[in-house]
């Protein structure tokens, strides 16, 4: 198994084609962990939209309190990583 863990921010214009390449990787087992930004834009909705799709996409929204300068952190302290 392989999880690949990314913080984003801001990323509309980009998550989609990010996220179908990972999907598209033949590779048994894969995992993908976003950790989502409170941006402006419309990351999240995309983000949700494949999370509901495909079962190996998950992702976790920060809120302004728990926003934090090491996303990796809150990433490597995930259970699924553990």
């Amino acid at each position: 198994m392989i999880t690949v863990g990314m913080a984003v921010f801001n990323e509309e214009k980009t998550i989609g084609k990010v996220l179908e390449n990972l999907l598209s990787q033949d590779y048994p087992e894969a995992f993908e962990i976003l950790i989502v930004g409170g941006g402006p834009d419309k990351t999240l909705d995309i983000i949700q939209d494949y999370a509901k799709r495909f079962r190996n996409t998950r992702f976790i929204k920060e809120t302004k309190e728990e926003e934090s300068p090491l996303p990796l952190m809150r990433f490597l302290n995930l259970p699924e990583v553990a």
